[in-house]
């Protein structure tokens, strides 16, 4: 059964453009969904309808997948995937000092719950652990476990391939996440604050990123009013642990930070072992008089940030994580094919056919998430994004439905092609044409599938996997 209970709190939703609320979720109750808002955030057709899979053994492969994320070991040969070099030292080393991709993975963990509660798919409908089925979207379309908004833009009514991989795929989602924060980092000095002598690999010093994060905004600054000044820390843990739990209470920064030191339970074990952390002090002046608002004010309006530098808290806290699994160990090496390689049609002028459907295939394991494209204007494909599961994950395949509309259409030949294309496995596209006659007074829509095609393999630098033979020909 699918895990519902989060803190009673609204979840928000991981853009830099201020807060928004996602969804309210109770414990142990279901989530109060509101009217999606998609053109306020460049989605003027609204969400995408999207396919995904949520992992069964969601807390393992979940948690391996934020640490891989953290060590830039998803998928690094992606640049819109891929973690970037991180700048370091104090204000005056400025962007010319840069280490290693790496971000603190009890970071993204803690990100990753409160933006969705662990969850790639949606909750309303309900998706089991295991299953397939629509991802989970916010009211102001962010996407999956990290709520990804930025960059997911619905401008035509079909996602591109980096949209549809950050919907489809856990994997990918997480690490657009990762690649967004790494960004916040890399922010400063230029326009944003700094803590300490920016060292990655000190928990406290990316507080500045996580606000940046989900917007370096009033609403996420430490003095804000709305803020009891004296509040206790944030707490992911049981309801009586002596912590905060509304959500609404804490600026996003501290939500993020003390989720991590008080990890939330699922089934009575906590999702990570806890973490440690200091915030700022705020009756300390060395913290409260950088962070004073009229030193945030010309920063975020004017970039002119110098004056809220803070030293870090606790020089002392990194994450202990040690990878121990490589990317093919917890995603799986998927292998995509397809069922057919496509199918000839008669239709009369102005008719419609909707029985024409093939299957993507994952002769591998682990999840493959697949975009699908179609090059004619009387071929469309009813779903543009779907998942085929290797048989690890039960094989489950990824039905194409396809409409052919000859209205408009003198008689005579066409071809038209639904292209399937993936980032995981990487690799040629694979084609399912469809050759349409438009005869006139042709009699009821009929489908004649060609024989099946021959697999043949094939490798490159990337990956591999199987093709149909009209393709490997080609």
């Amino acid at each position: 059964m699918r895990y519902l209970s989060l803190t009673a709190a609204p979840v928000a939703v991981a853009v830099a453009l201020g807060v928004a609320v996602l969804l309210h979720l109770s414990s142990g109750g279901s989530p109060a969904l509101a009217s999606h808002s998609c053109p306020n955030t460049g989605s003027p057709f609204g969400p995408f309808e999207i396919e995904t899979y949520e992992a069964a053994d969601y807390r393992d492969v979940y948690a391996r997948t934020f640490e891989l994320a953290a060590f830039n070991q998803l998928f690094p040969e992606h640049g819109g995937f891929a973690t970037s070099n991180l700048e370091t030292g104090d204000r005056a080393a400025g962007s010319g000092q840069v280490v290693e991709p790496y971000i603190p993975p009890v970071l993204l963990k803690s990100m990753g719950f409160l933006e969705s509660g662990w969850a790639q798919a949606s909750y309303v409908p309900l998706v089991d652990y295991g299953e397939v089925g629509p991802v989970l979207s916010s009211h102001d379309c962010g996407y999956g476990i990290m709520q990804i908004t930025s960059g997911m833009q619905n401008i035509s009514g079909v996602p591109n391939l980096d949209q549809a991989m950050i919907g489809s795929h856990f994997g990918f989602n997480i690490a657009r996440g990762a690649a967004i924060l790494a960004g916040k980092w890399n922010l400063s000095p230029e326009v944003r604050p700094i803590v300490g002598a920016r060292d990655p690999a000190v928990i406290e010093d990316w507080y500045y990123a996580l606000w940046g994060y989900n917007g370096f905004a009033f609403s996420n600054h430490p003095l804000n009013p709305a803020y009891q000044p004296t509040r206790v820390e944030f707490s992911c843990g049981a309801a009586d642990d002596g912590f905060g739990h509304d959500r609404t209470q804490y600026p996003y920064q501290e939500l993020v930070l003390g989720c991590a030191q008080r990890p939330p339970l699922r089934v009575g074990e906590q999702l990570w072992e806890p973490q440690e952390v200091h915030l700022p002090d705020l009756a300390d002046p060395a913290f409260a008089d950088p962070l004073k608002i009229e030193n945030w004010i010309p920063c975020s309006y004017s970039l002119d940030c110098a004056a809220m530098d803070i030293p870090t808290p606790n020089t002392n806290h990194e994450d202990p994580t040690v990878l121990a699994l490589t990317r093919e160990e917890v995603l799986g090496e998927p292998v995509i094919g397809l069922s057919s390689a496509g199918v000839s049609i008669e239709l009369p002028p102005d008719a419609t056919s909707s029985g024409l459907a093939f299957d993507v295939l994952n002769s591998g394991s682990g999840l493959l998430g697949f975009q699908v494209l179609t090059d004619a204007p009387w071929l469309k494909a009813a779903a543009p994004v779907g998942v085929a599961l290797g048989g690890d994950l039960g094989g489950d395949v990824g039905t194409v439905q396809l409409t052919v509309n000859t209205a408009g259409l003198a008689p005579g030949p066409y071809t038209g092609a639904a292209t399937v294309n993936s980032l995981y496995p990487a690799g040629t596209p694979h084609t399912f044409v469809v050759d349409l006659v438009v005869v006139e007074g042709a009699p009821t829509p009929t489908a004649t599938p060609p024989p099946a095609p021959i697999a043949v393999s094939w490798a490159d630098g990337n990956s591999s996997g199987t093709v149909d033979l009209s393709d490997a020909l080609a």
